[in-house]
């Protein structure tokens, strides 16, 4: 059986859809929603229910419903800071929108299986949303030397990378040195300043927090270590209201973000939603899928001799089988609707013949999904 899937990026949820309110949501629906994005982490506030704040979770469960561990009732509202006012349309429009992007993911934990790396998949799907191809992804120690070096690399002309976003290495422990490793990309000394406005918004954060009303000299300088950036070719965007933690920008180029993957994927949504000059619709990508259950081995050969033919066309061509049920799922990603169309029904014929006249290989229907590439897919 062949079935036929398309993924549009205009059906897929707004990428700049980030609701600051819970309406009139149970306390439950909220903790539910959270917790299947795998938040909070480490938010000591999270929404109101019934004129309180709802402070930490117990998780425990009451006739279906979920509870909160503690109800406080303060006249505290969440902070909200001011934001880095967004470029103009016209400001953007005089940039070169950025069609390719690299990301460095910093890390020991990555690289020992300590930590699964998720922020790069999510860059990924973004990035595929709004037209900018991810052209690679380089995971690094916590050494300054190699952290410098994939910076760099890069950062060449000769990349195709317009911009680098990085992840991780940016908290207050002596292992944290992304910046001071990043401040050597375009600086041969290095140098390093305090971010006044950085430190005030960190401290009227912690001031909100259990436990640390009183902090001594030596943890304060631990915690200012996260305001300590690059001095040139600096540009420090406070991008969401709800976070004291900003965007660190060198050069316009490099985008350090930090590696908690709660933080990443909110600062990148902001940053790409309304400071990046982006490609125009024409430019961003539809993926059809097709299903089948034909072996891999021997639709090959097909798909290989239509992957050249549709090169003239730019549709790139791609199976995936997955091992669990056989099924084998065959990609086809263009930027014209109309070709991608007649393409997919081209393959879709020819694995057609290719099964026989008394094959089941031949109904197909088209839907609109968020998640075309299924995590049980191989590819040996």
């Amino acid at each position: 059986m062949i079935n036929l899937s398309r993924t549009i990026p205009n059906a897929q949820k707004p990428l700049c859809s980030t609701p600051r309110s819970f309406g009139t949501s149970t306390f439950g629906t909220i903790v539910l929603s959270l917790r299947s994005h795998h938040r909070p982490r480490d938010y000591p506030i999270l929404g109101r229910s019934h004129g309180a704040w709802c402070s930490t979770l117990q998780g425990r469960s009451r006739g279906g419903s979920v509870l909160p561990r503690r109800m406080t009732t303060t006249s505290q509202e969440p902070l909200r800071f001011p934001v880095t006012p967004y470029p103009t349309e016209a400001e953007l429009a005089r940039r070169e929108p950025v069609r390719t992007a690299g990301c460095v993911v910093i890390g020991d934990e990555i690289l020992n299986g300590k930590t699964r790396d998720s922020n790069a998949h999510f860059l990924a799907q973004q990035a595929f949303r709004l037209g900018i191809r991810l052209a690679t992804i380089v995971v690094v120690p916590d050494e300054e030397n190699a952290i410098v070096q994939a910076v760099r690399t890069l950062c060449r002309p000769d990349s195709g990378v317009d911009i680098v976003i990085t992840s991780g290495g940016i908290g207050p422990t002596h292992d944290d040195i992304t910046y001071q490793s990043l401040a050597k990309v375009y600086d041969a000394e290095g140098s390093l300043s305090y971010d006044a406005e950085t430190i005030r918004r960190m401290e009227l954060y912690n001031g909100r927090k259990v436990g640390t009303a009183t902090v001594t000299e030596a943890q304060r300088v631990a915690r200012h270590r996260m305001a300590l950036f690059p001095t040139r070719s600096c540009t420090v965007l406070a991008v969401d209201p709800l976070l004291w933690v900003p965007v660190v920008a060198l050069n316009h180029k490099v985008f350090i973000l930090p590696g908690v993957p709660g933080l990443f994927q909110q600062l990148l949504q902001a940053l790409l939603c309304h400071y990046i000059p982006l490609p125009p619709d024409s430019e961003k990508p539809h993926r059809l899928l097709l299903q089948t259950t034909l072996p891999e081995s021997l639709i090959a050969p097909i798909l290989s001799r239509l992957a050249e033919e549709f090169s003239t066309d730019n549709i790139k061509l791609g199976s995936y089988p997955n091992l669990v049920s056989g099924i084998v799922n065959v990609s086809l990603i263009g930027t014209h609707a109309e070709r991608l169309d007649q393409a997919a029904a081209r393959v879709q014929r020819e694995l057609d013949a290719l099964g026989g006249p008394n094959n089941n290989n031949t109904s197909c229907h088209a839907a609109s999904g968020n998640n075309p590439n299924n995590s049980t897919d191989n590819k040996l």
